[in-house]
């Protein structure tokens, strides 16, 4: 186990928690991990509540991963990741623009919402140096609940 900063850029939680949730994580302002979490572990509340849910996830095992699923065993209150492998991940090609750039790239404002951010990158898409207007990034969630699941 190693020593992370998590920070959560997008989740999917069943209201109901019947069904498992889906994280994509943000590991160190490195690594993406796509994280589910087996239902009945933790609160809805907590599922839902990023800073929360942080606090109380088994730390992250080392190792080259990107999907991983914490579970508990019967008998045992103690949340652990019981599977972590690398997997290639879906893309979009052909992309709808010439020019891409890569998450880690951004410089990010402020949270507006769950999945909103002002990005201070501004030399993308045709602007110019100089334009000091900002906007506001789009990132598309291709697969999230399907990742870990096999």
């Amino acid at each position: 186990m190693y020593p992370t900063q998590l920070e959560i850029l997008n989740q999917e939680i069943d209201p109901e928690g019947q069904t498992p949730s889906h994280y994509r994580i943000l590991v160190s302002e490195k690594h993406f991990k796509y994280v589910t979490i087996d239902p009945g572990i933790y609160e809805v509340d907590d599922l839902c509540f990023p800073p929360a849910l942080v606090e109380k996830l088994p730390s992250f095992p080392e190792g080259d991963w990107n999907c991983g699923r914490i579970s508990q065993t019967t008998g045992n209150p103690t949340s652990v990741f019981s599977e972590t492998l690398k997997k290639t991940l879906a893309s979009i090609n052909p992309l709808w623009h010439p020019k891409s750039h890569d998450y880690l790239s951004f410089q990010f404002g402020k949270r507006l919402r769950a999945c909103s951010l002002t990005s201070e990158l501004v030399f993308i898409m045709g602007f110019e140096p100089g334009y000091d207007k900002g906007f506001m990034p789009d990132f598309i969630n291709l697969a999230l609940p399907y990742l870990a699941e096999g």
